[in-house]
């Protein structure tokens, strides 16, 4: 039933804005390897995605392997994508979960000219709207940032959430490294490029407050990803 609910609810947001988003400042669109177009959103010295990457192939045009079966996805090592719960309509309005040997390829995730943010990038980012945040610490980084990034879209409850950051984060669960899909509606979970003692450093936002959690996880789990460009000054 609940899952119903949110397929009426991404339909509703599917009309209002289509496929991306108004820019509201001088940062670039962007087209992907598969012709997606991106709006992004100066925050601080970066241009941030204002949705969720979609693609299926690398900037330099190589495939990434779309994963199914939770067997192969639990032992790909090489990069590998899935769309959660395989429902088309996630993938228009959540974007793609990717596991972290994608996020880190050398054939590049991001469109030419953009990269997978890194944990600094993140902590940038927080710190802009949170002049308290516990940069480079685990859990829980930021106690008020998560409503700055999130939509008021498609959240289970979303009492608090304001985009003031226009980066209108939804929430699209993950894939877990098992291959079960988890929690879409609830949670949101961004890879960074960085990591420490073998796992990939992620951001986590979450429905149940306005916190901003930063984590080290298996590198076998899906996450979603945004992209970002310097802005040369």
């Amino acid at each position: 039933m609940k899952k119903t609910f949110l397929i009426f609810k991404m339909l509703c947001v599917l009309l209002c804005f289509g496929r991306t988003y108004a820019q509201t400042n001088s940062c670039p669109t962007v087209k992907d390897a598969d012709g997606h177009i991106y709006a992004s959103q100066k925050v601080g010295k970066l241009c941030w995605f204002t949705t969720n990457l979609k693609t299926s192939k690398y900037a330099n045009g190589t495939p990434i392997r779309k994963i199914d079966d939770r067997s192969r996805w639990q032992n790909d090592k090489t990069g590998a994508y899935a769309v959660d719960n395989f429902i088309p309509s996630f993938d228009t309005v959540f974007g793609k979960l990717y596991n972290f040997p994608a996020a880190i390829s050398k054939s590049g995730l991001c469109p030419t000219g953009w990269r997978v943010p890194t944990d600094p990038d993140w902590n940038s980012l927080i710190s802009h709207f949170d002049k308290n945040a516990k940069n480079g610490q685990e859990a829980i980084q930021s106690t008020t940032c998560g409503d700055y990034l999130k939509d008021s879209l498609l959240w289970i409850t979303q009492d608090k959430a304001n985009n003031r950051s226009g980066l209108r984060v939804l929430p699209a669960g993950w894939r877990n490294s098992d291959g079960t899909f988890l929690l879409t509606g609830y949670n949101a979970v961004f890879w960074t490029s960085g990591s420490s003692e073998g796992y990939g450093i992620c951001r986590k936002l979450t429905f149940q407050n306005s916190t901003v959690q930063r984590l080290k996880r298996n590198p076998s789990d899906g996450y979603s990803v945004r992209c970002v460009k310097d802005i040369g000054f």
